[in-house]
């Protein structure tokens, strides 16, 4: 497949978020998909692992969206950027445990980097601030306020 079909596929895996529909983005990867989140360390395998992965941020996000600001292909790798924007209602789980709901809204910049086999993701690797995200959530005081409390 060639970079346009790279591209197009990314797109529609975040299109598939903002449905949401898990369905459509397990159908966008190979089946032996692998997601890593690089704020995190979690690792995702397969299309098992491509739901859990999806369905842990659309738990924590029910009206979580995502806005595209660039994305890049060539035949091998599509690159996107992208604005994750949504109220956490749910509980965010990661590998420190389980963050109850804060009904904070979160504004957070991502990076995906995906390496593509036959027009489909095969690994992923998503970058993220976690600090800020947490933050923005009241889980950790902002730099400002971690510096005039200290």
């Amino acid at each position: 497949m060639g970079a346009q079909d790279n591209a197009a596929t990314l797109q529609a895996f975040n299109d598939a978020f903002n449905a949401p529909d898990v369905d459509k983005a397990t159908s966008l990867c190979t089946p032996d998909a692998e997601t890593l989140m690089v704020a995190t360390g979690q690792t995702f395998h397969g299309p098992d692992g491509v739901r859990q992965f999806f369905q842990g941020w659309t738990t924590a996000f029910p009206d979580g969206k995502v806005t595209t600001r660039t994305l890049t292909a060539d035949d091998n790798t599509a690159v996107v950027e992208f604005t994750g924007h949504g109220t956490q209602t749910g509980p965010l789980v990661g590998p420190l445990g389980t963050i109850p709901p804060t009904g904070r809204t979160a504004d957070t910049l991502f990076v995906s980097v995906c390496e593509m086999s036959g027009g489909k993701i095969a690994r992923s690797r998503l970058y993220f601030d976690m600090g800020t995200l947490l933050a923005q959530l009241g889980v950790v005081p902002t730099p400002a306020q971690a510096q005039a409390g200290g």
